[in-house]
């Protein structure tokens, strides 16, 4: 189901975005959720008081967008504006390679790694430029997530040391600024180097407008492995607030490294929020993948939360989440002088995060939804896992 904001179901149906409020709440439209201040409409029920000739109909192949691989950006999806309807746009690809690198990322964030890597690896020596990008971005995470930590790696190593080359020399410019983009993203989504890499943000002009707001997740994760939450989340909710179309996969991550600040700023009301509205994005169409990539970070945010809003949907994201944390920290804890812990279970990881964070126990307990006392015997725990005797000690082990 795909929803629509008061202000966007206002401006369809010609009211106010007052009256919108009024008859969501007087259950006039069918499935519509309070998410923090806003409300979230479903398209059917906006489509339900329109003329019969406005109605959302699934786009044709000629309302799509004329681009291929050969003359833009690749990652098709992470550009889509087409919420809910990704896989009628897969449909109206015409160049197979294309179609087959499209449903490679579409099976890739539905949770179905064998498939994305299956697809990918296809295309890996494609004569292309955008598409080889786009099969060796989706065959590297597939196989994390496939715990194949070698073919990651390899995949990796290939990408750098191929963007490196093609950075410094490459005689077409576009190809130069995506090789370019490509070392600075791998930096922050690693975790390596960032302080040396090219700031995303030198990038974001020419770029088009869903990888320009995938570009500004990348700056906000930056600023947040830098510690500047403040300066984060005001790019992450400038980006949300001012975004004049609506990218759902990108979006998706923006609204979840928005909610990651939040908690890092104590605000779990903010990071609820955030955390409800990506996962409206991304429940039409089971984007789950996003969500296992950043379950850690979200410090059992995610847990709590959509155990009560959707268990099934939940199952997924800690199904994927297990195998793609363990495959990325054995990457990252290669490239860097940091070992993150595998020694820990989901909830220890979730409390030792906070503690380190500076969060107080009953505030822990409360974000957990659990007794003082268990967290207390939860650190202990962890303290002798990792053998340390302090706070401070914990910032060796973990994602600081």
């Amino acid at each position: 189901m795909a929803f629509q904001t008061a202000k966007e179901a206002a401006d369809r149906l010609g009211v106010t975005v007052r009256a919108i409020q009024k008859w969501a709440k007087e259950g006039r439209l069918d499935g519509a959720k309070k998410v923090g201040r806003d409300w979230m409409i479903p398209q059917e029920a906006v489509d339900a008081l329109l003329p019969e000739e406005k109605k959302t109909q699934p786009p044709t192949e000629a309302q799509m967008p004329v681009r291929t691989y050969y003359d833009s950006n690749a990652l098709l999806l992470m550009n889509g504006e087409y919420p809910g309807r990704f896989s009628d746009y897969i449909k109206t690809l015409s160049d197979q390679t294309e179609r087959e690198l499209a449903r490679a990322e579409y099976d890739y964030y539905t949770g179905n790694p064998q498939s994305a890597a299956d697809l990918a690896e296809k295309h890996l020596n494609a004569e292309a430029y955008y598409q080889r990008y786009t099969a060796s971005f989706i065959y590297l995470f597939a196989n994390l997530t496939l715990e194949r930590n070698h073919l990651a790696s390899l995949t990796l190593e290939n990408i750098a040391k191929k963007s490196q080359a093609k950075a410094k020399e490459h005689p077409d410019r576009r190809i130069r600024f995506t090789a370019a983009y490509t070392l600075s993203a791998l930096s922050v989504l690693f975790h390596t180097d960032t302080d040396k890499a090219t700031h995303v943000k030198e990038f974001l002009r020419p770029l088009p407008g869903g990888i320009k707001v995938f570009a500004c997740y990348l700056w906000c994760q930056k600023a947040y492995l830098e510690k500047r939450y403040d300066r984060a989340y005001a790019v992450a909710d400038t980006v949300l607030a001012f975004v004049a179309k609506e990218y759902p996969l990108a979006q998706i991550y923006m609204e979840l490294i928005a909610a990651v600040v939040q908690l890092n700023l104590q605000n779990r009301k903010l990071a609820r929020e955030h955390l409800l509205r990506a996962y409206a994005l991304a429940k039409e169409e089971n984007f789950v993948q996003p969500f296992a990539e950043h379950r850690r970070m979200l410090q059992g945010l995610l847990e709590v939360e959509l155990r009560k809003e959707d268990p099934a949907f939940l199952t997924q994201v800690l199904a994927l989440s297990a195998p793609f944390e363990k495959s990325w920290s054995l990457l990252h804890n290669g490239l860097t002088n940091r070992t993150i812990t595998d020694q820990l279970t989901v909830t220890e990881f979730n409390i030792a995060m906070l503690y380190h964070r500076g969060w107080r126990m009953k505030a822990i307990a409360d974000h957990l939804e659990l007794s003082e006392r268990t967290v207390k015997n939860y650190l202990h725990n962890v303290y002798g896992k990792l053998q340390i005797n302090s706070r401070r000690d914990l910032e060796d082990y973990l994602l600081c």
